[in-house]
């Protein structure tokens, strides 16, 4: 809540060399709106997290121009679906259900593409979503394709499921096997 726009134009250094910009829904909307347009501008590609249901909702009319967001089946009803989100120029929306895997809306016209969850033991899900995002990033940025990179994010939100740790320290080490 402390963000503010001069704090992002003070930013505007690190943005422009920047391979990729996250936002999540936490930031206030002109914070986020700001953040989002300096990356733009400079053409690095923005990944949003919308958090919630509210601050989806509230974050609606910012959520454009994206590489990719990536709300739950609620969130992405508060944005207006994924139609009016691709139609936004939001070049992927990643649509989360947890246990039930996730499906990629692609702007490219390819036809929602359905991901199965791997089969886990679930000690704990803090931390999921956050690994999930973690990796798919990770994995677009080393060159994967969108759907081969949700795929790796899924397995590392697994693996952080089936650990007590909100962080699992082994992660990395865990995916390259």
């Amino acid at each position: 809540d402390a963000l503010t726009t001069a704090d992002v134009r003070a930013a505007a250094d690190v943005v422009s060399g920047a391979g990729m910009v996250v936002l999540d829904g936490n930031l206030p909307v002109a914070t986020f709106a700001a953040a989002r347009a300096l990356a733009v501008e400079h053409g690095v590609p923005v990944v949003v997290d919308p958090v919630s249901v509210p601050k989806a909702a509230r974050l609606a009319e910012e959520v454009r121009d994206l590489l990719a967001v990536t709300p739950s089946h609620g969130e992405l009803e508060a944005l207006g679906g994924a139609a009016a989100l691709l139609g936004r120029g939001v070049a992927l929306v990643w649509e989360r259900r947890g246990a039930s895997g996730s499906v990629l809306h692609a702007a490219s016209g390819a036809g929602a593409v359905e991901l199965a969850a791997p089969v886990t033991e679930v000690v704990d899900v803090t931390g999921a979503g956050d690994a999930m995002l973690a990796a798919w990033c990770h994995a677009v940025l080393s060159g994967r394709g969108h759907t081969e990179a949700a795929a790796y994010a899924h397995e590392a939100a697994a693996l952080t499921v089936a650990s007590p740790l909100t962080v699992r320290p082994d992660l990395g080490e865990m995916l390259a096997r």
